[in-house]
């Protein structure tokens, strides 16, 4: 019954890109570019005059939103910032590289020496003071953090410090498999002058799969990430797992870019600046 579900959750949702055709204004790291969006797969947006890599795009604006394809722009913001408003002023979608540090692990994901997933990060903002740099991680959390699954632990401004747990939608899709789950995660902005770190922890997935009888059960990556579930005894990729690893890192590297996009200095110059 699961498979059937996704198969015809798949065939939808091809259905509706075929005939989804909407002009739109798009964002990307060279240019801009107004064209008619004609669809999309995982990795491209097909347009009328030629396809777009999604890892190329900052962000797409259309002249309307228009009834009917809200599924539509609902895959599309999963993949990069949309609006409706003819505004370019888009978040600067990343190239973000991660290291793995433990070798029984695949490469690439956010994992320390001692094998648990964890992303640490310095960032140097030259100019700015504590208070503006903790007045951004604040916004980043009243922004981020507005369903009852996102909680604000800690929050001391003297000593610049906020905490909070939260989670992401996965969605991961491979051939007529695959499942619906969700990404924990604690999240814990430090702010000193002209710097703040970012830490990333306590990741670890929860299944939700309607029906499932896993449903609700949280665990971690590591059935996918080993290297020894990875691989198959042939030596090859697990289809499930590459596709379960490139959501991982599309999600994850979506959470990481909103914090930058906040605590970066253009924001800071547009908060104190009215």
């Amino acid at each position: 019954m699961k498979y059937v579900k996704i198969f015809l959750f798949i065939l939808l949702l091809i259905i509706s890109h075929l005939t989804f055709s909407q002009k739109a204004t798009i964002l990307t790291k060279k240019d801009t570019v107004t064209t008619t969006i004609k669809g999309f797969n995982d990795d491209l947006v097909f347009t009328h005059d030629g396809n777009l890599k999604f890892e190329d795009i900052r962000g797409i604006s259309f002249e309307e939103q228009k009834e009917g394809f809200e599924d539509i722009y609902a895959k599309l913001k999963a993949k990069v910032p949309i609006n409706f408003e003819d505004n370019l002023d888009f978040p600067f979608k990343e190239d973000l590289v991660f290291t793995t540090k433990h070798p029984d692990y695949i490469d690439g994901l956010p994992i320390n020496e001692k094998g648990i997933f964890e992303y640490i990060e310095v960032v140097q903002i030259p100019g700015a003071t504590k208070d503006q740099l903790y007045k951004q991680a604040k916004i980043y959390f009243v922004e981020s953090f507005r369903s009852a699954n996102h909680v604000i632990q800690l929050d001391n401004k003297e000593d610049g410090m906020i905490i909070g747990k939260g989670e992401a939608e996965m969605l991961v899709i491979s051939g007529i498999t695959g499942f619906e789950g969700v990404m924990r995660f604690s999240i814990k902005i430090e702010v000193r002058p002209e710097r703040y770190r970012l830490t990333i922890y306590d990741i670890g997935n929860e299944d939700r799969n309607m029906g499932s009888p896993y449903y609700g059960n949280q665990g971690t990556y590591d059935g996918y990430f080993l290297r020894e579930k990875y691989y198959k005894k042939s030596g090859r990729v697990r289809e499930l797992n590459l596709a379960t690893k490139k959501e991982f890192l599309r999600v994850f590297e979506s959470i990481v870019s909103q914090v930058h996009y906040k605590m970066s200095p253009q924001e800071i110059v547009k908060k104190e600046d009215w």
